[in-house]
């Protein structure tokens, strides 16, 4: 049996790789919609439509196969810690009275489960994901076709049609299409193929349980914001056998798609013997759950209504961030000053959307204290110190892949480890563990391995963040995280970077890591001199600077290192002289710098590639100091 808490989260390290997908793909389309729009004649208009189409059709089906082991490994991993846990747990039960229930290990039927619903799953999200590139090459299409319709009858300038459809590409996002022609958003897909495959898979094999021990009877477990037509039965007694006095299978409706262990259902059964077990939940607590007893804007709901509610303010919220992705990515592939313009001014509105609405939800949060889950305490079994199994147990259990439950294993310490931070609000909680779990797994480790829970001593701090070696404490502002134009953990990632620095015995300052960031940057900068005909390092170093303007969110880190490598010569989109003329004048800092900007880069796809681009010699040299600490006893 598995918990309602454990399947509303199972699925969220799986959506932060389709999140990022998602933001990759209206990426693409909105390079090709920028490039298309400029083209007004009709024949060249087509052309060129077409072959960008084809274009980012191929690109698409390339963004999803870079995603597609990292998906399995993860899928795996949650499958086999789910069907171990899901025995695990049960099996406490039925020893409890006195049955000596089935080992997985002496199951072939069990691993077999597990191994059918795992390959269906995945099978399931593949073929779903591999549907993107056709209904986003049709999105593209549709797009240039509309803008361009509106600019040749003059309803809207060149610049007003762009926009809108740039607008409009965010907004339906990345969908996938069913074989009965229904499309649905990426996110919604993955999450419900997840969540019923893993719940599907882990109630067959505590059915299969029960039947190897003779139990009849499984209580159901409850939980608030059930949908009204399971709320009829949660928390109620089933007998697989159908008899007398006790829900059948059919009034739960198992085995149907809308019924118990259905699509999305986060309820689960466990062993129940009459004259032994006692009820978890009298027909108060159950009563309880359906009450309009919460109060949002002077209306009392219940909680399935305050929870749809919230569903609905998480929506807006990814809606305006995908406007966001949409307008920066048009900002940074506008040719034309004035077209610029509009995409910024666009991308500002984004902007202060996305905090009206993050306001918005704080405030619901507060007035409904929906952090807060009155049912957590319920007394159905549940993991405890002394019947959990850990992942060594697990790998002993059945024959599996080490590496993804290692994966997991940092993923799940790191999650733990957040949740002990009271001062952090759930959306910057979901954006440091997004970030933490698309990053390389010696920086998973190396982060679990040094940093303490209460790393961050000052999260509303009005100053620059930084990581203070006196009282081994970082200082810093999580609202303004959350929306830098960095990427939102960025700093919290940085600033960490300092503190594993100093912990680890001021790594930052090994030789070969100085001399390997010095001589790329010369070999850079000698490159570029030559290559564009400059006769003199100044120049060169003027042209690198405004190479360095483009884009904030890709190359703020390699702009602050190259101004402090270059004495400041290089002034890019950002540096630490831009708060303090003097801040270089200690050359460790250089090296200290560097050593966070590229562990945070650990963490982010995009200003890694960007770091490597400049610093190829020292990211790898940086990346063996990391080997040396995590693997090191």
């Amino acid at each position: 049996m598995l918990s309602p808490e454990y399947y509303e989260s199972c699925a969220d390290d799986i959506l932060s790789l389709y999140e990022q997908l998602e933001n990759d793909i209206i990426s693409d389309v909105i390079r090709r919609i920028m490039k298309t729009g400029m083209v007004t004649e009709t024949a060249k208009h087509q052309l060129e439509q077409l072959q960008e189409a084809g274009l980012l059709y191929d690109e698409i089906l390339s963004e999803i196969a870079g995603k597609t082991d990292a998906t399995e490994n993860h899928v795996k991993a949650l499958f086999e810690y789910a069907g171990v846990k899901t025995v695990a747990v049960d099996n406490k039960v039925y020893r409890e009275n006195g049955l000596t229930p089935v080992d997985i290990r002496q199951s072939s039927a069990m691993r077999q489960t597990l191994e059918a619903g795992y390959r269906k799953t995945l099978g399931n999200m593949k073929n779903l994901t591999l549907t993107t590139a056709d209904t986003s090459q049709t999105a593209y299409i549709n797009a240039c076709n509309s803008a361009y319709m509106q600019v040749v009858s003059g309803a809207f300038s060149y610049r007003e049609a762009i926009r809108q459809a740039v607008q409009r590409t965010a907004q339906q996002g990345a969908t996938v299409l069913y074989p009965s022609g229904h499309t649905e958003r990426i996110d919604v897909a993955v999450r419900r193929a997840v969540l019923t495959g893993v719940g599907q898979t882990c109630r067959e094999i505590g059915l299969m349980n029960a039947e190897e021990c003779g139990c009849d009877l499984m209580e159901i477990s409850a939980h608030s914001g059930a949908r009204p037509s399971h709320a009829s039965w949660q928390g109620k007694i089933v007998s697989l056998s159908g008899r007398r006095g006790y829900l059948s299978l059919k009034d739960i409706g198992y085995g149907t798609g809308d019924g118990f262990g259905g699509w999305n259902c986060r309820h689960d059964w466990f062993p129940f013997f009459e004259g032994y077990s006692k009820p978890n939940y009298s027909a108060k607590d159950l009563k309880k759950l359906d009450e309009k007893n919460i109060e949002y804007n002077g209306k009392m709901y219940s909680q399935y209504e305050i929870s749809q509610i919230q569903r609905r303010y998480e929506r807006e919220i990814r809606a305006a961030k995908r406007e966001q992705v949409a307008f920066r990515t048009a900002v940074e592939e506008a040719d034309d000053p004035e077209l610029r313009q509009v995409m910024q001014d666009s991308l500002n509105y984004s902007n202060s959307l996305v905090k009206d609405r993050q306001a918005k939800m704080r405030d619901f949060i507060k007035q409904t204290g929906q952090d807060r889950d009155y049912f957590k305490e319920q007394n159905y079994p549940k993991e405890n110190s002394r019947n959990s199994l850990t992942f060594t147990q697990i790998r002993g259990i059945i024959n599996i892949d080490e590496s993804p439950i290692s994966e997991l294993k940092d993923i799940f310490k790191f999650k733990k480890r957040l949740s002990s931070d009271k001062q952090m609000e759930k959306s910057y909680r979901k954006a440091i563990e997004k970030r933490f779990s698309n990053g390389s797994e010696i920086a998973k480790k190396v982060f679990n391995k040094f940093i303490p829970p209460d790393s961050v001593v000052d999260s509303n701090y009005n100053g620059i963040a930084h990581y203070n070696r006196t009282d081994k404490k970082i200082y810093m502002n999580y609202s303004n995280d959350l929306l830098s134009s960095k990427g939102a953990g960025v700093t919290w990632f940085h600033e960490h970077g300092h503190m594993i620095d100093d912990l680890a015995g001021k790594i930052s300052t090994n030789k070969d890591f100085h001399i390997s960031l010095t001589m790329d940057y010369l070999k850079y900068l000698g490159y570029y001199k030559c290559s564009n005909n400059f006769t003199n390092n100044l120049d060169a170093q003027k042209a690198i600077s405004q190479d360095l303007r483009e884009s904030f969110r890709v190359q703020s880190s390699v702009s602050d290192i190259m101004e402090g490598l270059s004495n400041g010569k290089i002034k890019g989109c950002s540096g630490h002289m831009q708060n303090d003329s003097n801040y270089w004048k200690n050359s460790n800092r250089i090296y200290s710098e560097a050593f966070a900007h590229m562990f945070e880069a650990q963490f982010d796809e995009v200003r890694y590639k960007e770091i490597q681009k400049y610093f190829p010699n020292a990211l790898k040299k940086f990346e063996k100091l990391l080997e040396s600490i995590g693997n090191d006893k």
